[in-house]
């Protein structure tokens, strides 16, 4: 016995002889203790992080957190929808477009005098149509969380906003709107693409929602456009970032968001199809990486309006990247004709 007394005493002279904290972080769970100084794992009481911890800085600014770098200077490149875009289309001439009867008899009523001499020449050159006018396009930072896009054609000026905080009153009216803006990953979920995931992903993309019915464009009898080549390595009309047709996958970069609302009502072509008050313009502005020495930004822009529209309006436009400087910039004023 006075040598089993003498082993029970050894044992428990060396147990006291541990941290407290090693013998419990080990205990029941299999795994070595703690080195002296080392915190346990699962960072003390309830696993919840040390003590503490340094409240959170400020938010990041859009400008350091941008998905993609959309600034510069771009042209349009108009490949398809010619004998829209280049030239005032023929009175009542909506097809392509999901009218309904009201707005159909809207733009057989157009009267580009009466436009003029109210002083509405802007009217074609509204958030919901702007991007489909043949221009160029600057784009630049007014400040961290706010992007400006400035268009040459109709010196027109749109402030992309991000955050709630930077959003000004819904206020008056205009021809621009109030345009909330955020950057979305590619479908991979961040930069370079491919994969799963799919959070942001455009309507009918991996991980979407399912597209919106869009009516068939009717027949046109008058369609008296040349068919204009794409540049070499240009994506194709209705492609994003330069993947397949209507694909997320392909694309290196992230997207900018815009949703629009608070406009004035105004014309989806120059032609006067018209748009109402309640329409909402949801935009994504992509770009490619360079091809041939050239990069492309997309523009796929969705108008949505219950009084005008059957389905959403979509389109997708193409702009080349210019240089900063001897561009062709010429800002010139809104026209009717």
């Amino acid at each position: 016995m006075k040598n089993g007394t003498s082993h029970i005493i050894i044992l428990v002279g060396l147990a006291a002889a541990l941290p407290l904290s090693q013998l419990q972080g080990a205990q029941g769970r299999g795994q070595a203790p703690a080195p002296a100084g080392q915190a346990p794992a699962g960072g003390g009481r309830g696993g919840g992080g040390a003590r503490g911890a340094q409240p959170a800085g400020p938010p990041p600014v859009a400008r350091t957190t941008a998905t993609v770098d959309l600034a510069g200077y771009w042209e349009s490149l108009v490949t398809e929808d010619w004998r829209w875009r280049m030239k005032v289309p023929d009175k009542g001439d909506v097809s392509s477009i999901p009218v309904t009867p009201a707005a159909r008899t809207a733009a057989n009523a157009w009267d580009p005098a009466k436009d003029e001499a109210e002083g509405n020449q802007c009217k074609s050159y509204g958030a919901a149509s702007i991007m489909r006018v043949p221009t160029r396009v600057h784009i630049s930072w007014e400040n961290d969380n706010v992007l400006k896009l400035e268009t040459d054609a109709g010196t027109q000026t749109r402030l992309f906003r991000f955050g709630a905080a930077v959003l000004p009153a819904p206020g008056e009216r205009s021809w621009q709107g109030n345009s909330v803006a955020e950057w979305e990953p590619t479908a991979g979920g961040g930069r370079g693409g491919g994969g799963g995931g799919g959070g942001g992903a455009f309507p009918g993309g991996p991980g979407g929602a399912p597209p919106p019915a869009v009516i068939a464009p009717a027949p046109s009898i008058n369609d008296d456009a040349a068919p204009i080549a794409l540049p070499p390595g240009a994506p194709a009309a209705g492609a994003r970032g330069g993947g397949a047709a209507g694909a997320r996958g392909g694309n290196q970069f992230g997207d900018l968001k815009v949703i629009t609302t608070n406009l004035k009502a105004g014309y989806l072509r120059k032609n006067g199809v018209p748009y109402s008050e309640k329409a909402i313009v949801t935009e994504y502005f992509n770009r490619t990486g360079e091809t041939y020495g050239i990069t492309y930004m997309i523009v796929t822009t969705i108008v949505e309006d219950p009084d005008n529209l059957t389905a959403p309006f979509i389109t997708s436009s193409h702009f080349k990247k210019l240089p900063d400087t001897a561009n062709g910039w010429d800002p010139s004023p809104c026209t009717v004709r």
